[in-house]
């Protein structure tokens, strides 16, 4: 096998790797991010894991086809649970949802403390990633937004150490995204005030208990989006 091609999402998120950090890619599926990785020598080996035999299965097989099996290892592992605190210095989980980002950043809390960097580009809720790593005594370095296939996504450089965030807005979309004007951030907030103002216009007729719990969730986050829509201006 010669180069990987990544997508333009896993690019995105292996040049947030600092280089010469051992990595393990929790949930790897079939091995393309390690192998990029250690095949460009941004990282000198590599942890693939997953929870899944199948596609763990696809990704050995990916790395001895590139000559890679004595600098990348596999692990069966649901999150951190097959990684011993010390042996990664950096640690990417990206296509996860928040919620599970979550949980596998607090049941491997052990690893996680030691490693020097978190790559994470959750699939949803990145509020929620972003609060649970202030909430635990992190901070986000740097973040990127991207549009791939259509879709918004986040990937998230974060470190130890560091307090709460100033204003509610970033958790929400990003005190680096905010302050540094990010033009992708611009246009995700555009469309995401248009397609809420539309749901609250359909909810505001309705009088249900569930219609207003709903409303007042919405009325919410339009507050934080125009909060961080005027700071970019």
């Amino acid at each position: 096998m010669s180069n990987v091609n990544l997508s333009g999402r896993l690019k995105a998120i292996a040049s947030f790797v600092e280089p010469g950090l051992v990595t393990a890619d929790i949930g790897t599926d079939h091995g393309f991010l390690p192998i990029s990785l250690v095949q460009d020598g941004i990282v000198p080996a590599a942890y693939a894991c997953d929870v899944r035999t199948g596609p763990l299965a696809q990704a050995r097989k990916n790395i001895a086809a590139c000559g890679l099996t004595g600098k990348i290892e596999t692990r069966l592992s649901d999150g951190f649970g097959k990684i011993a605190p010390g042996e990664a210095e950096c640690a990417v989980i990206a296509g996860m949802g928040g919620p599970l980002t979550c949980r596998i950043l607090s049941e491997g809390e052990a690893v996680v403390k030691c490693l020097r960097q978190l790559v994470l580009s959750p699939q949803s809720e990145p509020e929620t990633v972003r609060r649970y790593l202030y909430d635990h005594g992190m901070h986000i370095a740097r973040e990127m937004m991207l549009v791939d296939t259509g879709k918004f996504y986040v990937i998230l450089d974060a470190r130890q150490g560091g307090g709460p965030m100033e204003r509610a807005c970033y958790y929400r979309y990003g005190r680096c995204l905010v302050q540094g004007k990010d033009p992708v951030l611009s246009e995700y907030l555009e469309k995401e005030y248009l397609s809420l103002s539309g749901i609250r216009e359909n909810l505001a007729a309705r009088r249900t208990e569930a219609a207003l719990r709903r409303l007042r969730e919405i009325d919410l986050i339009l507050a934080e989006n125009r909060e961080a829509a005027d700071e970019m201006r």
